[in-house]
């Protein structure tokens, strides 16, 4: 037979396993933050790329229809 005292020993144990176990909410928000600015950062690169390249198709065009012209 175990003793008040050892019965809450025993689930205070228990408890502490159970809180480690997960994660907390400030520390999901606080992921979900910061892949949400790493997202913002490689979104604006990624659009920067495409209008580069969207530039470059259009002049490599208008050199081509200068050319045919000729």
């Amino acid at each position: 037979m175990t003793s008040i005292i050892g019965n809450c020993q025993l689930l205070h144990c228990t408890t502490a396993r159970h809180r480690a176990a997960g994660f907390t909410l400030i520390e999901m928000m606080v992921v979900v933050a910061i892949v949400a600015i790493l997202s913002a950062v490689a979104y604006a690169s990624y659009n920067e790329s495409v209008w580069k390249t969207r530039r470059r198709e259009g002049a490599a065009c208008a050199v081509e229809a200068a050319q045919f012209m000729e």
